[in-house]
């Protein structure tokens, strides 16, 4: 996994499409809104992506692979609450951006 962080505004979004378009995995999305959102970037942007996926509160079925954008985002909307802390494993292979 491929972890980016950077301040609001500074492209991780569109970073995540310029990916998905290159590697043709689906962008999980927390929000029908940031979904639609992800989806009109991606046209202003002249990319094609696969249809952008959105967390409705089950399991993702048919999909090897996902891109997640707004990882805290997407939790705190799964889980409902906000997240004070939290901790990350590295795993082999994991790159930090």
């Amino acid at each position: 996994m491929i972890l980016i962080s950077l301040p609001r505004g500074n492209g991780k979004t569109v970073t995540l499409i310029k990916l998905s378009a290159e590697t043709r995995t689906p962008i999980l999305c927390y929000t029908r809104a940031h979904k639609k959102y992800v989806e009109e970037k991606a046209i202003e942007l002249g990319l094609d992506i696969p249809t952008p996926l959105f967390y409705c509160g089950r399991p993702i079925l048919g999909v090897k692979e996902i891109i997640v954008d707004e990882v805290e985002a997407l939790l705190r909307s799964a889980l409902g609450t906000k997240i004070s802390f939290a901790t990350f494993s590295e795993e082999e292979g994991f790159n930090g951006l």
